[in-house]
């Protein structure tokens, strides 16, 4: 990512790590306590089970991968019920904080087998490879050029046979929305009054919200070498998106 986009979530990361992953304002702070730290982390092992059922329905067969890789793995809320499924995970994130977070969280819950890095290059060349290699809600903060990189590499990293579930933004709910993200991108100080708006701090940080074009991140896993390949769409506040699915020879 560019810089002032690592500066970004690193601010995040500092100030309000959990937010900076499920964007609640319940979630609101530094720290985490009692049932609310529960639910953040429960929240992430029930998506992780209905990630492994629809994987399975789609593959027929159970789906035990020796190694997985989360893509955006901020403080470990899916981090962390992935690698109770794998014999090895791993974590990306481009916010040492959130890795330093996700360490403590991981320490925490006894998940021994996790590593982390802030590379995707870093692990391409290393010769790393996965069995799953996974993101959910992360490419919308990523610079669109930089995601479709980001793309490519997460596809390279899979093993023979691998699976990739990634989730990718791809319209917003409504044209007053992706007006309102051009301003904040385009005209100065729109973030700022934005945050006042919405009840926060003037220099309070704000991650970009950004869309993908399907048919090049399709184009890509096809000339990548993909033939099996599925989608699955879904709505949120955030706008529509689409998870896809892709599988290696």
């Amino acid at each position: 990512m560019k810089s002032n986009d690592v500066s970004t979530w690193e601010r995040l990361a500092v100030k309000d790590p959990y937010f900076g992953v499920l964007s609640d304002r319940k979630y609101l702070g530094r720290d985490l306590t009692g049932d609310l730290r529960a639910e953040f982390f429960e929240s992430g092992v029930a998506y992780i089970d209905v990630l492994f059922k629809q994987l399975e329905s789609t593959l027929g067969t159970i789906f035990s991968p020796e190694r997985s890789l989360d893509f955006g793995c901020g403080v470990g809320r899916l981090l962390i019920p992935l690698a109770s499924r794998s014999r090895q995970a791993c974590g990306v994130d481009v916010s040492i904080s959130m890795i330093k977070e996700a360490k403590k969280n991981c320490a925490a819950a006894n998940a021994t087998n996790v590593t982390f890095s802030t590379s995707l290059q870093e692990l391409l060349d290393e010769g790393a490879s996965f069995d799953l290699v996974h993101s959910f809600i992360v490419f919308q903060h990523i610079p669109v050029e930089e995601g479709y990189e980001a793309f490519l590499k997460l596809l390279k990293l899979l093993g023979p046979g691998g699976v990739a579930v990634l989730h990718f933004p791809y319209a917003k709910h409504h044209w007053s929305h992706d007006l309102a993200y051009w301003m904040v991108r385009y005209i100065p100080l729109a973030k700022n009054f934005l945050n006042l708006f919405t009840g926060r701090g003037f220099f309070y940080p704000r991650a970009q919200m950004n869309n993908y074009d399907l048919n090049r991140l399709f184009r890509i896993a096809y000339e990548f070498g993909i033939k099996t390949c599925s989608t699955r769409l879904i709505w949120d506040e955030g706008g529509l998106g689409a998870v896809i699915t892709v599988r290696t020879d």
